[in-house]
């Protein structure tokens, strides 16, 4: 502001400068105006310059600014007075340079100012309204020099309420200035806070991957001990690992990863900062995480370990007990030899049945590895009805014609394992309606395909429903509990997925959806599958 102020100075007297040059030359040696010779003049602009050039070369060493502008409105003020007086005195044509005056040092330094100024300037219209009226100087008559200091006290009376109505504009607009600096401030203040106490390391990245900005977690892991050691250097050299994220990184979309530094392992956010700035980057030590997530799952493990050893041997405890009992009671010479018969087909029956458990259990333990091959999906249902056909005659079993051109990319023996173990359940389910009833159905949602495998039977128990496919979970009174664990698995295998919901099509029974990714890759739109009389889950 202050150097402001001093060129408005020195424009003013280069304008000023000009006519009286031009004056000079034209009339050398005569009194401009009939007020005073040109010395007068001369010796105006050389203070005016003086003053100007002292005040640029002084403005840096006022410590106070105030006290500065107050200094340099007593040497205007003084400069006007000389030139109104040089000029004509209250016919001045530069009277206008005390409004300005008032005008400017009323904006810089508030109303007192103003109030000085204008008071100092009428005061000295009045004084001059006495001198020229007694003809001391500049000889006026009384109601000429009456009108001109009238003028002139209400042009100033004017421009301090003008000077008075912006000034309390200006004293709003600096006081919600004032306001939102200080919440700056404090925002700024608080978010160097959020970044001292960040227990994750943040850096920003120029285009180039320099280090622009660096926080003191991100510094506790990097070889230097002060921020400035860290800020325009690569990122190569700090965080090898994470540049080499950054480097492979496309940057269109937020890339969530994980590096290594000095034997930890970090989890790393890596977003584009707007305008091609950069980019930002967050990572936190995560190895005692991963450490803790191999605990868990060792855990997880032993509990499912446990958990089938247990229902495993309670599955072989009742065969074998019946073979304990039948083979004691074997030895008896009372027994009829068709009693002695009847309990050779028991133990044959329970080792058959254990035999069984233990394939069963092997299958789900070690599922043989998959072998994926384009299979016709109409041939391995048209299979699977013709291996029950025999056993369930009395149910009604429905394929759909959208099956014939359908193609699956799975293991052939998994696909017909699985089909063929939910054909079970859904026969087995139709067969206490009347007139049971399965359809086999092929859809497709925006990213998946699926077959859907519904029955008209009771529908699901809701003591197991959300125990499907645990092991040795089975209301059957014969089953082992291990068929669906075993057909998940094998659906997993082969990126497919087993699930269970009630039919909307009838009034009662089960939908079994095998679902698998749409063979042309991942759609826009995840939404679930949809069929009717089929509800997705």
């Amino acid at each position: 502001m202050a150097v402001r102020v001093c060129l408005a100075r020195l424009v003013f007297l280069v304008v000023l400068l000009l006519p009286l040059g031009l004056t000079w030359l034209a009339t050398p040696g005569e009194r401009i105006s009939g007020a005073a010779p040109a010395p007068s003049y001369q010796l105006f602009l050389v203070a005016g310059f003086s003053l100007t050039i002292l005040f640029l070369l002084l403005r840096n060493r006022f410590s106070n600014r105030i006290l500065f502008f107050w200094v340099q409105l007593g040497a205007d003020l003084a400069l006007t007075f000389f030139l109104i007086l040089i000029t004509g005195g209250l016919k001045s044509n530069f009277a206008f340079i005390g409004l300005a005056l008032l005008f400017l040092y009323g904006r810089t330094l508030g109303m007192h100012a103003a109030n000085v100024v204008a008071a100092c300037l009428a005061l000295l219209y009045l004084v001059l309204a006495v001198l020229q009226t007694t003809q001391v100087s500049l000889p006026m008559a009384l109601h000429e020099a009456s009108l001109y200091a009238s003028l002139h006290v209400l042009s100033l009376a004017l421009m301090l309420l003008l000077v008075q109505m912006n000034s309390r504009r200006m004293q709003h607009l600096l006081q919600e200035m004032t306001e939102t600096e200080m919440h700056l401030r404090r925002s700024e203040a608080l978010k160097r806070k959020v970044l001292d106490w960040m227990p994750s390391g943040l850096l920003v990245l120029d285009p180039t991957g320099r280090i622009s900005t660096i926080n003191p977690q991100a510094l506790a892991w990097a070889p230097f001990e002060d921020i400035r050691q860290a800020v325009s250097r690569s990122v190569a050299e700090i965080f090898p690992g994470l540049h080499t994220l950054w480097a492979a990184w496309d940057g269109q979309t937020p890339l969530r990863s994980e590096f290594t530094h000095r034997e930890r392992l970090f989890g790393a956010t890596l977003t584009r900062l707007p305008e091609a700035r950069g980019s930002l980057i967050l990572f936190t030590d995560i190895t005692r995480i991963k450490e803790l997530e191999a605990q868990v799952k060792e855990m997880e493990k032993m509990a499912a370990v446990g958990e089938l050893a247990a229902g495993l041997a309670h599955e072989i405890k009742n065969p074998l007990s019946g073979i304990k009992t039948s083979l004691q009671l074997l030895p008896s010479s009372r027994l009829s030899e068709d009693k002695r018969r009847r309990l050779y087909r028991i133990v044959e029956d329970d080792v058959q049945r254990l035999n069984h458990l233990l394939t069963n259990f092997l299958a789900f333990a070690r599922p043989k590895e998959a072998r994926a091959q384009k299979i016709n999906l109409a041939q391995s249902v048209h299979s699977c009805l013709f291996t029950l056909q025999s056993e369930f005659a009395h149910v009604q079993f429905a394929a759909g014609a959208e099956l014939d051109s359908k193609t699956w990319t799975w293991d052939p023996d998994h696909l017909h394992q699985v089909l063929l173990n939910l054909l079970i359940n859904a026969a087995q389910a139709a067969s206490e309606n009347e007139h049971p009833r399965v359809e086999i159905r092929w859809g497709e949602g925006r990213d998946t395909e699926y077959i859907a495998i519904a029955d008209n039977g009771p529908g699901l128990d809701p003591t197991i429903a959300d125990r499907l496919f645990d092991p040795f979970s089975t209301t059957k009174a014969e089953g082992s509990g291990l068929g669906l664990s075993i057909a998940q698995r094998l659906a997993h295998q082969n990126q497919a997925n087993i699930s269970f919901t009630r039919n909307t099509e009838w009034a009662s029974g089960v939908t079994a959806l095998i679902s698998t990714r749409h063979p042309s890759g991942p759609g826009q739109d995840s939404s679930s599958p949809q069929h009717p009389g089929v509800q997705s889950p």
